[in-house]
């Protein structure tokens, strides 16, 4: 009798085990407390093993969300973070669901039950399963909740919705997957556009636009670089070019205001023209004046005489004994006023 018991007993064990290791490779996590009887562990498979991994228990606070997750929205390390049921595993992101006061996410913190919907309120306590309890559990209508005005319908219809979305998940995901694959799919009223958000589409399309013009941005990098060296190129050329004027400038006009047409071509054009202007006007004038007052060979007391004016000054002509003193002179004063150019025999510019 003690060996059947301890044989059945082996064999019972045998099938828990079994069990377990079916579950492991469905859900490694849900598992790995239940093997070890104690929270903090996760499981990853790997191959045909199952690799166990304690993890190093953390204090975190409880972080307030506008919406409802499956898991705990908590704090830690100043960072965000959502806490999985059972296994008391942070992750950092969480499984969005429908907000519902009838049936919200409940769990044990500090020995007391608190449900969010999102904010925290107290929730029901949940009885606890026993092994040698009675199979007959009291359940709680929901028409019956209804009816009593705790709440209102649109809420017992979502609620209902919730609890019918989880048997329509498998199907959406053979929808899905079948799509995916190119598989003859009906919809059946589901579209796959709701799996594209407004953000999603912006940035697929710039995405796309960057490819299409990716040939066009490379051309205008290559475009601005060269832009820049040629910009460079004539900031040193205009440097260059001020400092030059400013040189012919100050040898014209000294340091004056003038120098500031130094930044400008065509300003130091006109000044070095109208300056060039001014001296050519000079010398017709002291030409015309010359001319005017030169003698001429009417005078009776002029003789033919050779004047040579060289750049060193002005040479003592040789004069004919026959030249009156008052004449002489006459011709001095008049030699003085004329600029050094070259006369021949008869008074006359060469």
């Amino acid at each position: 009798m003690f060996a059947q018991t301890v044989y059945r007993r082996c064999l019972l064990h045998r099938k828990i085990l079994e069990n377990r290791l079916i579950l492991m490779a469905l859900s490694p996590n849900a598992v790995a407390p239940l093997v070890k009887n104690t929270l903090g562990y996760v499981a990853k498979v790997a191959g045909e093993v199952v690799y166990l991994m304690k993890c190093v228990e953390i204090t975190v606070e409880l972080r307030r969300e506008s919406h409802c997750y499956e898991e705990l929205p908590v704090t830690a390390y100043n960072k965000s973070y959502f806490m999985t049921p059972i296994t008391r595993i942070l992750q950092q992101h969480g499984e969005q669901t429908e907000c519902n006061a009838l049936i919200p996410p409940l769990y044990n913190l500090d020995n007391q039950w608190v449900g969010f919907d999102p904010s925290p309120s107290t929730g029901i306590i949940p009885r606890e399963l026993e092994v040698d309890a009675e199979e007959n559990y009291p359940l709680m209508s929901i028409k019956d909740l209804g009816a009593g005005g705790i709440y209102t319908d649109s809420e017992i219809r979502r609620a209902q919705n919730e609890m019918i979305f989880g048997h329509e998940r498998n199907v959406l995901n053979n929808l899905i997957i079948r799509k995916m694959a190119g598989q003859t799919v009906q919809s059946q009223g589901f579209s796959s556009l709701n799996l594209i958000d407004k953000e999603e589409l912006e940035n697929l399309a710039n995405s796309t636009i960057q490819k299409l013009y990716g040939y066009f941005t490379i051309i205008g990098e290559w475009t601005s670089g060269f832009l820049g060296i040629y910009f460079i190129i004539r900031i040193i050329k205009f440097c260059i070019e001020t400092f030059m004027n400013a040189i012919a400038i100050h040898r014209l006009n000294g340091c004056s205001f003038h120098l500031l047409a130094s930044f400008w071509d065509t300003l130091t054009l006109f000044l070095l023209h109208h300056k060039q202007n001014q001296a050519t006007k000079e010398v017709i004038k002291l030409n015309k004046a010359a001319e005017e007052q030169s003698p001429s060979l009417s005078d009776p007391n002029i003789a033919p005489i050779n004047i040579e004016i060289v750049q060193e000054g002005i040479q003592t002509p040789a004069l004919n004994p026959q030249t009156s003193p008052r004449a002489f002179a006459n011709l001095r004063k008049e030699l003085a006023r004329l600029p050094p150019v070259n006369w021949n025999l008869y008074g006359r510019k060469e």
